[in-house]
């Protein structure tokens, strides 16, 4: 099963400390690709 996180700004807080936890959960982690201008 796949968790997604965004890559919001708590993401660069905590992002590490979650997606660990997701992965010692069994979970396969994605993650949202870098935000840039043309967004």
């Amino acid at each position: 099963m796949k968790i997604g996180i965004p890559r919001a700004l708590l993401y660069y807080w905590y992002g590490s400390i979650w997606e660990k936890f997701w992965q010692d959960s069994g979970f396969t982690v994605v993650t949202s690709p870098p935000t840039n201008r043309q967004i």
